[in-house]
């Protein structure tokens, strides 16, 4: 996913002690897009019936970008941000529920690239830039700091070994994902390249920070490689590859329209490659979601091989790379409808099954089967918000939350189409009875100087007397936590 893509959750209790359940799935507290390495998003808090209040507003950053955003280990919100004209860092914050800055870091250089950090059970953090990875406890002291490339941490240099952080779109092999980690500890990164200059996957050791083998470049080709610029996703620890498997959607760093879907198998010596779909040839690319790893398969979004500006939805069996579905309309197509635009950010799972996408300019959510691809039901935001003038279409990834009972709300961000110049929203909706049960208002006006549209995703948390928190950036005044109305 292109957000915010995107965090994970880390338990970082000790460096000795460190262990992958501690990292990974709802016991370990993280439940939004990017965070759970599943992207299953199902949180187990409920959605107050009564709307939302903001309850706090750091308006020091300008706000975040594509990729970055916050997470949440249900007692804390970790946020990443970018610098701009107006701010110079710090470019990661831990805040409380109620926003209360309770440290922050200004080791990472605010390049527009890493991903959302992962945060801990305990409130320890592991984030990155585009040259390093650090890992922080929850008092904010820093236990490694590890570099992607030449030179020592905390001075990093760039690929091309001259210039220093951030890095030149030039030098290539930067602008990394969100990071994730697999079942035997490690974790793995992500990056995207560009023509010229292929991005690698890296794997660290989560207690040491060390590079573990060398870095793999997919389907190298002379400088150029598949790279990504979403967020891959990890098979489950309790299936059949054990929670040591990790799905990337890529593109050609040379030719974008050509993608492949791999499988990495994520071993204690380094990382193979498990399938590559297609075995030979490419998938038209690029991809603009992160896969979700569920049910045994692995689903993700490509371009629709018959128009590129169409896009195609695919599932695959994790373990063997085997086609589930693919909604596309070319020779491989599997006959379920295919989207009119490309994808957006992330698929979240819904607990009665299925999953939810959307795509660019699209007025409603879709669920959709993950045994054939076929729509299971249509939500409808066009006009969801009260009192506004013009149909409203997503700008942020999908957060699915149930409560106690399983009842699935479905949070997101929302603005109204520019013409009409109306406002810019987070949004929950109850998908079983596809009511409205609050909403949120970030501006009056989408064409207003500094519009604070929310691109990242909606952690949640909760108080110690239980009212629900959601902690967001936004794109033009910084973060917000909004919460249950008095």
């Amino acid at each position: 996913m292109k957000v915010p893509t995107l965090p994970l959750i880390a338990g970082l209790l000790s460096m000795s002690s460190l262990l992958a359940s501690d990292f990974v799935g709802a016991s370990s507290g993280c439940w939004m897009a990017h965070c759970d390495p599943q992207l299953e998003d199902a949180s187990g808090i409920a959605i107050p019936l009564n709307g939302f209040v903001q309850i706090a507003h750091d308006t020091a950053p300008d706000g975040s970008a594509d990729t970055l955003g916050c997470s949440s280990n249900n007692a804390e919100f970790v946020c990443t941000y970018v610098a701009t004209p107006n701010y110079a860092g710090p470019y990661l914050k831990v805040y409380d529920v109620n926003g209360a800055v309770l440290w922050s870091s200004s080791i990472l250089d605010g390049v527009v690239g890493c991903g959302a950090a992962m945060v801990g059970a305990d409130g320890g953090v592991v984030g990155c830039d585009d040259t390093q990875m650090v890992r922080w406890d929850s008092s904010g002291t820093v236990l490694w700091d590890t570099c992607f490339y030449a030179g020592a941490a905390p001075a990093c240099t760039c690929p091309d070994g001259v210039s220093l952080p951030p890095c030149s779109l030039s030098a290539g092999q930067n602008y990394p994902a969100s990071p994730i980690q697999v079942a035997n500890g490690s974790i793995v990164l992500t990056t995207n390249g560009t023509s010229g200059h292929g991005g690698p996957v890296f794997n660290l050791n989560s207690s040491t920070g060390a590079l573990i083998g060398s870095p793999l470049y997919l389907g190298q080709s002379g400088s150029d490689s598949y790279i990504t610029t979403n967020t891959p996703c990890v098979s489950p620890a309790g299936g059949a590859d054990g929670g040591n498997r990790v799905f990337i959607v890529t593109q050609f760093s040379a030719n974008t329209s050509l993608g492949r879907m791999y499988a990495l198998t994520v071993g204690a010596s380094g990382m193979t490659v498990a399938w590559v779909y297609p075995s030979t040839g490419d998938l038209t690319g690029p991809s603009g979601a992160s896969p979700l790893c569920a049910a045994g398969g692995v689903f993700t979004d490509a371009r629709n091989s018959t128009d590129n500006t169409q896009g195609a939805l695919w599932g695959f069996e994790q373990s063997t790379g085997a086609v589930i579905f693919a909604c596309d309309s070319g020779p491989a197509g599997t006959g379920c409808p295919v989207l009119p635009e490309k994808a957006i950010a992330n698929f979240a799972r819904d607990p009665r099954g299925g999953f939810w996408d959307f795509f660019a300019g699209a007025h409603a959510y879709q669920r959709r089967s993950m045994s054939t691809g076929n729509v299971l039901q249509r939500l409808d935001i066009g006009s969801i918000v009260p009192g506004e003038p013009c149909a409203m279409t997503p700008t942020a990834a999908v957060t699915m939350s149930h409560d106690a009972a399983e009842d699935p709300t479905l949070i997101s961000g929302v603005k109204s189409d520019s013409v009409c110049g109306g406002g810019v929203y987070v949004i929950a909706v109850d998908v079983v009875t596809e009511a409205l049960r609050g909403y949120f208002e970030i501006e009056a006006s989408v064409n207003s100087a500094s519009p604070g549209i929310a691109m990242g995703q909606f952690p949640l948390a909760t108080t110690p007397v239980g009212p629900t928190r959601i902690g967001f950036t936004v794109s033009g005044s910084g973060m917000y936590v909004i919460g249950s109305a008095p």
